[in-house]
């Protein structure tokens, strides 16, 4: 049935002398679409058809199998039930058009997969869109069929997904789903960028800046991301918010605080600071462990007692830089570990490496000359053992000088990637100590 249809059927009908309850007891014989299609035929269907009872949503959603968790509602508030029971059809109906999209894609990836399609990218032009490829921070992998990409300035999460196209059989890819999760509403007084994002099996985790030394992050289930396809900003009951400046406080003052935390905290609160003036700032990004278990690197802030330069501002300065564990499913900071501290030069290029769920580790490098932490995160528990290897740097000089590069030094220092038996490192070598001779 389509509108064309509906108007047909409306012009061979007196809906004046039409119940409104046999009028929906037709449509119940046909496709869900028709319900929609009639309401736009003239205005009084559109004022009757699912507005007068519930009858016609209780039959479309019997008719599907679908459950019917609409609540009791008191007697003389109908219309309360009317639109309880309007909101749950459509909300499945949502869903199930969107599994059924990522289905249909899925097939058409899968039967494209031929020879003459094995060199074909799949992609998407943003030249013409007010979208800006700079603007995405990172792709991760959604699931085995899609990438979701994490955009910066407008703090949404948004989902690709590559399928072929019927009429020229060329590979597309295509947006199938966009969701705002930035922890507060747009608006020109507070404004939100995302910096950071990483998901797991359950999970995605991501980091905002709100204003300097004011991060936020927000969690969210990945089936809920796909059952709210059709929505641009999520619920707060599906969108969970956490001020990382409160988190940081309730860590602080709980019983699992670590040794070396627990050495910042005393230092700080002996100077008759407050816990409540820590301020803590993520740095880099945001790196899923699994069953829920996120680690990322922030600095450690509190103001400083000794600026007499600007009364009215308060001006913080930086006295640790630590490694931290957010469990998504306690909802809160479960770990941390200082990586430097103030009497040591904190590096402004620390940097967290993947996963590696084979061995559960990851690696935290930032210059050459400092010691490398390997860290093992325990799946289920989320418990965390560290080795550091402090002679690195050492042995990193010897083999440059028996490669005959004993006058060179590294300028920066990332780790590539971490195998079950080795950790792959890359960086900038110079030469000398001259600028335009870094190689």
């Amino acid at each position: 049935t389509t509108l064309g249809d509906a108007s047909k059927i409306a012009d061979g009908i007196n809906n004046s002398f039409l119940p409104v309850a046999v009028l929906e007891h037709i449509l119940g014989f046909l496709p869900e679409e028709s319900t929609g299609f009639f309401s736009m035929v003239c205005k009084d269907w559109n004022r009757e058809i699912g507005k007068m009872s519930p009858a016609l949503w209780q039959l479309l959603l019997k008719r599907r199998n679908w459950p019917d968790q609409t609540i009791q509602i008191e007697v003389g508030k109908i219309s309360s039930l009317i639109d309880e029971t309007k909101k749950l059809y459509v909300s499945h109906y949502g869903i199930c058009k969107s599994i059924n999209t990522l289905i249909d894609g899925m097939s058409n990836v899968r039967s494209g997969v031929e020879p003459e399609f094995r060199n074909t990218f799949a992609f998407q032009s943003f030249q013409d869109t007010k979208d800006d490829l700079n603007d995405i921070i990172s792709f991760k992998h959604f699931n085995e069929s899609t990438l979701i990409a994490g955009c910066a300035s407008e703090c949404n999460l948004r989902i690709y997904e590559a399928m072929k196209n019927d009429t020229t059989g060329n590979l597309l890819c295509k947006q199938i789903v966009s969701v705002r999760t930035a922890p507060f509403p747009h608006s020109r007084k507070r404004k939100c960028l995302l910096t950071s994002m990483d998901l797991d099996d359950e999970y995605i985790l991501c980091c905002f800046q709100v204003r300097w030394l004011c991060n936020w992050i927000t969690l969210v289930r990945k089936e809920e991301i796909l059952l709210n396809s059709t929505e641009t900003n999520l619920d707060s009951d599906v969108l969970k918010r956490f001020d990382l400046n409160s988190l940081m406080v309730t860590y602080c003052k709980s019983e699992n605080l670590s040794n070396s935390m627990d050495d910042v905290v005393e230092r700080f609160v002996t100077d008759g600071n407050a816990i409540e003036d820590m301020a803590t700032s993520v740095h880099g990004r945001i790196v899923a462990c699994q069953n829920g278990i996120f680690m990322f690197i922030a600095n450690i802030f509190i103001p400083d007692d000794d600026d007499d330069i600007n009364d009215s501002a308060i001006t913080m300065i930086q006295i640790a830089r630590v490694i931290v564990q957010f469990s998504a499913k306690r909802e809160a900071i479960t770990w941390c570990n200082v990586i430097s501290h103030e009497m040591e030069p904190i590096n402004t290029n620390t940097v967290l490496s993947s996963y590696n769920p084979m061995t559960q580790t990851l690696i935290c490098t930032s210059t050459p000359s400092s010691p490398i932490i390997y860290m093992q995160v325990e799946r289920r528990r989320g418990t965390v053992s560290i080795d550091t290897f402090k002679d690195f740097s050492r042995q990193w000089q010897d083999s440059l000088r028996q490669s005959g590069w004993g006058n060179s030094a590294f300028t920066s220092f990332i780790v590539t990637a971490v195998s079950q038996k080795y950790i792959i490192l890359s960086g900038a070598l110079r030469k000398d100590e001259t600028e335009d001779s870094c190689v």
